[in-house]
Formats: structure tokens, sequence, C-alpha cells
């Protein structure tokens, strides 16, 4: 049975190459181990949301205590234990942010709500052999509400999506699988409202944008056109483009044709390889020789002790007394010393008393400057 496309499947391919979307039909294995704490966070907040009875806490460690033995299945595929480590990392955000947040439950409230479609757009069951495109939404909230203005009822969704990524923000709400959300909510439940979130289970941050589907219904068509586009190239023999694609890929490290690039007579396509497969690896061997470096070659691989210089506790007072008795003040001082972004932030977060102030006074006091930066870029 051809594997249906998800909105991940699209990213792969449109951030990688072709060839990447073939070695995941063909389930290669993946080193799953950067996604460890997001996934025990999910999991947990999955099983709060369909457990409201028991506590949050009774249910997190069990969550825990499973991921780190026997592992858990999700679409369906089964996943091997976690590092206890990763699974307690994980379940300890998940507990602060439902601390935090009320984790929704109810009959209009639905956690892993899976959505698919057959060749015709017509929706069918998750994971049938018709399904073409199909994907599984954290948690979607279906509400009746009431209109004053209009003196009527709509249907409005609130489609959350939980992250972990240190950088996950108000960004991410206007991305390609965002778009993919609200279209296949507008597809099967026809709101009239629908609430996008960001939930950053990590910072503890919600970010939201709300799409009115009779406003925006071109919008919506649009993206959905863009999805059937997406497919459509994705059903379509692939190319292999090894090159910048590598970096951040996957399937960098067991990929042949990332392997041949490093032997490939163009430097630029050698050199994105080799970065693509150093990155791919670091992550394992910095973990084989956390505790002492180990031998390769002629030399050592992993930690050693270094020497910087740092400036002590008191560096600033003794700096201060010394220009005092030199006859200066604080602002004279201040004006010889080259003020960094970070000490400008950490000085407002003092002086500001709101958010607000501080990224206004932030703003009058920095601006953008354009700068070369040497990388790959996409």
């Amino acid at each position: 049975m051809t594997k249906a496309i998800h909105p991940t499947t699209i990213k792969l391919r449109n951030n990688h190459c072709g060839h990447a979307v073939e070695l995941w039909r063909k389930n290669t294995p993946i080193d799953r181990s950067v996604f460890h704490v997001g996934v025990a966070a999910h999991y947990v907040l999955e099983m709060i949301g369909k457990n409201p009875k028991e506590s949050i806490t009774s249910i997190a460690w069990q969550c825990a205590e499973q991921l780190a033995t026997n592992g858990r299945a999700y679409d369906g595929v089964p996943e091997p234990p976690m590092p206890a480590n990763k699974a307690l990392e994980g379940t300890r955000m998940a507990i602060k942010y439902a601390e935090i947040f009320e984790i929704p439950t109810g009959d209009n409230v639905f956690h892993e709500m899976a959505f698919a479609f057959d060749k015709d757009w017509n929706p069918v069951e998750y994971n049938c052999k018709e399904s073409v495109f199909q994907t599984l939404l954290d948690v979607v909230e279906i509400h009746e509400e009431y209109d004053e203005e209009t003196d009527s009822i709509y249907k409005h969704v609130i489609v959350r999506d939980y992250k972990s990524s240190w950088a996950a923000d108000a960004e991410e709400l206007d991305n390609f699988q965002r778009r993919c959300q609200a279209v296949v909510v507008w597809l099967v439940l026809k709101p009239d409202v629908i609430t996008m979130e960001i939930a950053n289970i990590r910072f503890h941050k919600v970010f939201k944008r709300e799409i009115n589907c009779y406003h925006q219904e071109d919008e919506l068509k649009q993206w959905l056109e863009d999805i059937k586009f997406n497919i459509n190239v994705l059903q379509q023999p692939t190319t292999p483009d090894p090159g910048v694609g590598c970096v951040g890929c996957q399937y960098a490290n067991v990929c042949e044709h990332a392997d041949k690039a490093l032997k490939d007579e163009d430097l630029l396509k050698k050199y994105s390889a080799a970065k693509a497969i150093v990155d791919k690896l670091a992550p394992q061997v910095r973990k084989l020789t956390k505790q002492e470096p180990l031998k390769c070659g002629a030399g050592y691989i992993g930690y050693k002790d270094k020497e910087r210089v740092i400036t002590k506790e008191n560096a600033g007072t003794i700096l201060a007394e010394k220009w005092k008795e030199q006859g200066g003040d604080a602002l004279s001082m201040l004006s010889q010393m080259e003020l960094s972004i970070t000490t400008i932030k950490k000085l407002l977060k003092i002086l500001c008393e709101t958010p607000k102030e501080r990224a206004e006074l932030l703003k009058a006091l920095t601006e953008s400057e354009t700068y070369l930066s040497f990388g790959m870029h996409k």
C-alpha cells in the first residue's frame, strides 16, 4: 500500500530533496533521540486530556514509566523505549504546562484528531488504502457560540499545536503545516471561525491567529490548491539533489547520494554533504565521548579542559571606584563602554515594568544592520 502524504512529508521534500521522501516511504530508520523530550511532553499532555478523572501527576508519571520501559505507538508505528532522563524531562515540562494552562476535556474536545482524504478530497478513514493525504492534530475543540450582533449561533473550532522547540513562536502560525491544519478542519468540520494556536510548552506561551472562513474562503481555497500541487509533485518520479538540502536532513547519514557527493568533484556539493553528515552524527559522538575523550587515529575526540579569561563578579565595582578616584562620573564611564545587546536587555528587565515598555525602549535603543554571514542558505 502506498503511504499517504502528510504535511511533514511535503516539508521533507521542500526543505531537502525528493530522495528523502523515497527513504521515508521505505521506512528507513532515523535517529529519533533529538525528538524524545518533545515526544514525551506531547504524549503526557494527550493522556492528561484523555483521562480527565485522574490527577495530572498520576497520569503523567504513568506515561513517563511507559515511555521509558515499553515505548509507545504513534500513527500505528511502535516506537522503542526512550532514555529515562528524556522521558523525565518531557514529563516535567508537560506537568508544568498543565499547571499553568488548563488541558481541555469534554465531548467537544478531541486529542490527536485524525483527518484523511482520498484522491478526490473526500474524507476517508485514517490509514485506509484510499487515503492520499492525512494528518493528526494535537487538540481540536469544537464550540457553538452566540454572536450578539447577528443574533445567531456560529461554529468556532480551535486547533492547538503543542511545540517544545526553543524557537516556536507566532511566526509558525502561518507556515505550511498550519495551513494544512486549517484546510482539513475547514473541509471536514465546516466551521465559521478557526482559531489556530501554537502552544509553546517549554516557555508556557500561546500564540493565536483567527481565520474567518467566510471572509477568508479564497485564501483557504488557495491553500488547498497548494496542498494538491505538492501532493502531485510527490507522486512523480524523484531525482536526488545532494547539496545544501542535505543539511538538516534526517536521512543524510544513511543516504547513498549524500555519500557519493562526498567524492564528487563539485566542491560545494562535497562541502554540503560533509557538513550534513557531521551535523547529524555530532549528537551521537558527543554522547559517546561525554565521560572521556576517545582515541581516534593519532588523536582524540571528545571534551577537553580549556582556559579562558572571564571578568570577576566585582569587576564592575572596582572599575567604578577607580573611575570615581579619577574624578569621573557614571555617565562618562558608561559613554566609554561598548554596550552589547545582551547587556541592554538585562538592564531593560530592571528598568521597565511591562514587556511592552521593554520592547518600545529596546526599539528606541537599537537598529538593524546588514552584515555578511557565511554558510549554506535556503
